[in-house]
């Protein structure tokens, strides 16, 4: 069977979205969709666009447990990746001290003073560049806070009710 299918047209719906959260207080919803992150009251349709961000794609929403804050990850194939923290009152964004490398999975501990997040090495698609020592990692959000390997293996990091315990898969 073949449908037609019109790759021209200027809008269309999207019908994949990836890593959908719903924040905390369960009035909205931020998700990426074509690269880009994107919000949604749950109690309308309207749509809007997180950031104004271009050439970089922006991945892996997370909010922080008050639903003030949204960490998610970038990747732009020259510049490699970034994590960015992003005020959802104010717009203002910070851009955390990690180096360049290939991470994803960014979550913030239950008191929003730090985020964990994993960084892989490149290969398949993408070239392995900065990718040694890839783990998992803990960061400050605290000026010129290191950052620290906490563990050589694992993905999808979580933290519990306390801030002193990161679970892994």
């Amino acid at each position: 069977m073949r449908f037609k299918q019109n790759i021209e047209a200027d809008d269309f719906k999207v019908k994949m979205l990836r890593n959908v959260q719903v924040s905390p207080d369960g009035e909205q919803v931020v998700y990426e969709a074509l690269g880009h992150l994107y919000q949604r009251e749950l109690d309308n349709d309207a749509v809007e666009r997180l950031t104004d961000r271009e050439g970089a794609w922006e991945l892996y929403p997370s909010y922080s447990r008050d639903g003030s804050k949204l960490v998610y990850v970038t990747w732009d194939d020259q510049e490699q990746g970034q994590i960015i923290v992003r005020d959802l009152r104010s717009g203002n964004e910070q851009v955390l001290a990690t180096g360049k490398g290939k991470f994803i999975e960014p979550v913030f501990s239950p008191d929003g003073e730090s985020v964990v997040y994993r960084k892989v090495r490149g290969g398949y698609i993408t070239p392995d560049t900065y990718g040694v020592n890839p783990g998992i990692y803990h960061l400050a959000l605290e000026a010129d806070a290191e950052p620290r390997l906490i563990s050589e293996n694992g993905f999808q990091p979580q933290f519990g009710q306390r801030n002193d315990r990161v679970y892994l898969m």
